[in-house]
């Protein structure tokens, strides 16, 4: 047999055996109380989930704030690591292969890179006294007030 929710018939003959044990004078008074208890129960039952919502929201949020404390340590030491000064004066830390191209005396391996960038110093330069000697505004004469 299947215990399910109570149907009419039920809840009458509840009702009516409630009406003969109790009596019609103190039926009232006891829904009463019945509604009360329901109200208290119902205040106390959402008061507890409540306070279960916080508390796990305040476990998930320390368990965020651990996972990134870890990750910001973590961080903290590859930086310390890469950037410590012995690191840096001994070639351990960041190498990108910058320097590889110069020899020891600080000249460059490569010839074309250097005669590219003697090229271009030239160029600059010429550039430069280019413009120098024939800028009216540069050299401080307009040409249209003489």
């Amino acid at each position: 047999m299947a215990m399910g929710p109570l149907g009419v018939q039920e809840m009458i003959f509840i009702f009516v055996a409630a009406l003969v044990i109790f009596g019609p004078k103190k039926l009232p008074e006891l829904g009463k109380q019945l509604g009360k208890g329901m109200a208290e129960f119902k205040r106390a039952s959402s008061e507890l989930r409540g306070t279960f919502q916080r508390e796990m929201d305040n476990i998930e949020r320390e368990s965020r704030m651990q996972e990134v404390r870890q990750a910001a340590s973590s961080i903290k030491s590859d930086i310390q690591k890469d950037f410590s000064p012995s690191s840096l004066l001994s070639g351990d830390g960041i190498d990108d292969g910058y320097y590889d191209e110069y020899d020891q005396s600080g000249s460059s391996t490569h010839t074309d890179s250097s005669a590219a960038r003697s090229d271009t110093a030239a160029e600059k330069q010429s550039v430069a006294s280019t413009a120098d000697a024939s800028s009216p505004v540069e050299s401080g004469v307009d040409k249209g007030a003489a």
